[in-house]
Parts: structure tokens; sequence; C-alpha cells
């Protein structure tokens, strides 16, 4: 692939981690710094689970390219980066398989917020036809809004 996108939709069958895993974030990540996204202000990358289905938004691209910085080196994935989020993300924010859909949300959208990747978090109802933008208030209650 040599062309820039607009998104991408994939899915995680059922035993697999039940919202965006490290490399999901990682591919963004990777696509990012090739220049492979046609235009940050309108890129999905959607994600269907067993429970729920998503769209990773890029909501600020200033954050997000310092956040993808933290992962590339000479254009490509740095290994001891990619090694350390899967250790933030299991070990620190608690995002693994053995949890319930609910709380590898709120976990991930807690991710999101603390490390300042400038994603969004988009959530559709099962027949795709009303979209609530998800963040998590500082009780660590998630809030839906309609988009707009």
């Amino acid at each position: 692939m040599d062309s820039p996108i607009d998104g991408f939709l994939h899915s995680h069958y059922n035993g697999l981690l039940s919202i965006y895993s490290p490399d999901d974030i990682l591919s963004l990540v990777k696509l990012y710094s090739l220049g492979l996204i046609k235009d940050t202000n309108k890129f999905l990358m959607g994600l269907v689970t067993g429970n729920n289905q998503y769209f990773l938004t890029i909501d600020n691209p200033a954050k997000f390219t310092n956040f993808s910085n933290l992962y590339i080196t000479n254009r490509d994935l740095d290994v001891t980066a990619q090694n350390a989020l899967n250790l933030i993300y299991g070990s620190l924010y608690n995002i693994n398989e053995t949890n319930n859909a609910s709380e590898n949300l709120k976990n991930f959208l807690n991710f999101l917020n603390a490390n300042n990747t400038g994603l969004g978090l988009v959530e559709g109802d099962s027949n795709s036809e009303n979209w609530k933008k998800l963040s998590v208030d500082k009780n660590g209650k998630i809030i839906k809004e309609d988009c707009k």
C-alpha cells in the first residue's frame, strides 16, 4: 500500500480484546508516520467486536504527532517502545482479554486521555445508526455525547 487511505475497519472476534489493542494503535501510528492517512480530520479506524463497534478518530493531530513520535525511529516502529506500550496497556491500564467490555472501554479511554494521544473514540449502536463520542470524567464515569 502506498496511497493514502480514508480509514479501515477490522474485527476482534470473541476471545480477543474487546477494544483496540496496542498493535492496533501502533498500526495507526505507522500509517500516520508514513503519510498514508489522506485527511486526519476525516480518518476513521473501525473496530467491530462481539459486543460493540467503534471508530477511533484523530481529534488533535499535533498531540497525535507527539504521541506517534514516541514509537517511531527513522520512519519505523521502535521495538523497545512497542514493548513498553504493551506493558503500559496491560499492567498500568489493565486492558486485557479477561476483563468485561465495559471495564476495558473505561480503561482504554483513560489510556487515551492520560497519554495525550490526540485520539478520540466513537461508539455505534447495534444498527450503526446512532454514534456517540466517548470520554471519561474525573470520577471514571463514561460520558456519551451525540456526534455532530
